[in-house]
């Protein structure tokens, strides 16, 4: 009897290994998808998402991840979810993700980043603003510093330089307007100074000036939530933009264009400085052909107030309706990036498409994991290094404000940049009174009730 079922057990076991190996008891397929995916016709996109997927697919096969083309903004977010038509996972401004949570459009994904192996590398300040209560509802991605870009050429053609010889960006608004008067010349249509002046990037980069100049946007006093850009500190920071185009000439031709309309200037020198992330300098020297021994960058030039550098980037969020097993298959692969082999084989996939690897960004990691990938950085490197940038811009980061930012840069301060870039006669300080008085009304009110 006992023979019979030792035979009963070894060949119910070699049925089993067999149907394991047919793949009877593979997993389920699970299919999750993500925005921001390569736009048509973008080949080198294309191939670095078609690498890391394939790689993902060699440790999670029963994982199928499905890039979409769309790329997130404020409106159509909300209009994809209230249709059930977002994608799975979600990259969002860092300016969009608390309301993001707070209106409950993000997953509670808590015990799925918990178990990533590298989850004490998080920086705290980046995971911060992605909690609630204890809970983790977004994942930090990326973020970035605004910089001073300057050409380095034009500034030594200026005699714009130091004692040894190189070239020297401004310190101060002082010497930013000096330096941007030598470079200008009109003859070789050569701006000193490339702003981007229409459009919510107007008002984004806007931020910076007010900053220097001692102003703010939106903050808590009495009780409530105030829009205080009507003071002067920010009717001076205005003035001195309206200054730039009028009083000194020192911008390009054409103020009303965004970044798109600022790269090409800055590859073809006909702009000799220009407010920039480091994410940017690809788009400059690969799309635009300029030339990368020529790309300097730079903390922004102190104020009246000292130095401010804008500070942003982007978080991940996994969509509240999908259901648990595509959130923890959504998680993975949001952390897939992350991990050290696959970081490195992304750094070995850019240098194959000839791509940039080493330029500045913010780190969202400490500890051992930062001190791994900033090795690797290093040893993939094919840019020249920013020392002036990356030691001085991360000591006078400011935030982006808290609360309504996109309208903010799009609805309030857009128009009246583009006001001053286009009127000597505009008046600043009745432009921001009016602004901000409709951002208080329209915006900074429901926070209030």
């Amino acid at each position: 009897m006992r023979s019979k079922v030792v035979w009963r057990n070894l060949i119910l076991g070699v049925v089993l290994v067999l149907m394991v190996q047919a793949g009877v008891f593979a997993q389920e397929t699970i299919s999750i998808s993500f925005n921001n995916g390569p736009r048509e016709g973008d080949v080198v996109a294309e191939t670095l998402i078609g690498n890391r997927i394939k790689r993902f697919n060699e440790v999670y096969p029963h994982i199928k991840v499905n890039p979409d083309p769309w790329q997130y903004d404020p409106q159509s977010f909300v209009v994809k979810m209230a249709g059930g038509t977002a994608t799975d996972i979600i990259g969002v401004f860092a300016t969009e993700v608390a309301g993001i949570i707070d209106n409950g459009f993000a997953a509670d994904i808590t015990e799925y980043v918990k178990q990533w192996e590298y989850f004490d590398s998080l920086s705290a300040a980046a995971l911060e603003p992605a909690m609630r209560d204890g809970r983790i509802y977004a994942i930090p991605v990326g973020a970035y510093v605004m910089g001073l870009y300057y050409n380095k050429k034009l500034f030594r053609e200026a005699g714009i330089v130091d004692e040894f010889g190189e070239a020297k960006p401004p310190e101060t608004w002082e010497e930013f307007v000096e330096a941007a008067l030598k470079l200008t010349d009109r003859s070789k249509n050569r701006a000193g100074f490339g702003i981007m002046g229409r459009g919510a990037q107007a008002g984004w980069q806007f931020l910076n000036w007010a900053w220097q100049a001692g102003g703010d946007f939106e903050v808590y006093e009495d009780g409530k939530w105030k829009a205080v850009f009507d003071r002067e500190p920010v009717v001076e920071a205005l003035r001195f933009l309206q200054e730039l185009r009028w009083t000194y000439d020192v911008l390009q031709p054409n103020t009303m264009v965004e970044a798109e309309g600022v790269f090409p200037l800055i590859a073809s020198e006909q702009v000799a400085m220009a407010f920039l992330t480091p994410e940017w300098i690809p788009i400059v020297v690969r799309k635009y052909g300029g030339n990368l021994e020529d790309v300097g960058l730079a903390p922004l030039p102190a104020g009246p107030a000292g130095r401010a550098n804008q500070m942003g980037g982007g978080y991940a969020i996994v969509n509240p309706s999908i259901p648990p097993e595509k959130q923890a298959a959504a998680v993975k692969w949001i952390l897939w990036e992350f991990d050290p082999l696959e970081y490195e084989h992304a750094l070995q996939d850019r240098l194959a498409l000839d791509e940039l690897v080493g330029l500045p960004d913010s780190p969202i990691f400490v500890g051992e994991l930062q001190e791994i990938r900033a090795a690797l950085v290093e040893k993939y490197r094919n840019v020249p290094d920013f020392p002036k940038y990356v030691q001085a811009a991360p000591l006078y980061v400011r935030p982006e404000p808290p609360f309504f930012a996109q309208q903010l840069y799009n609805e309030a301060l857009a128009p009246v940049v583009e006001a001053v870039l286009t009127n000597p006669f505009a008046d600043p300080e009745a432009l921001l009174r009016d602004a901000a008085v409709q951002f208080q009304r329209r915006f900074l009110d429901q926070l209030n009730n």
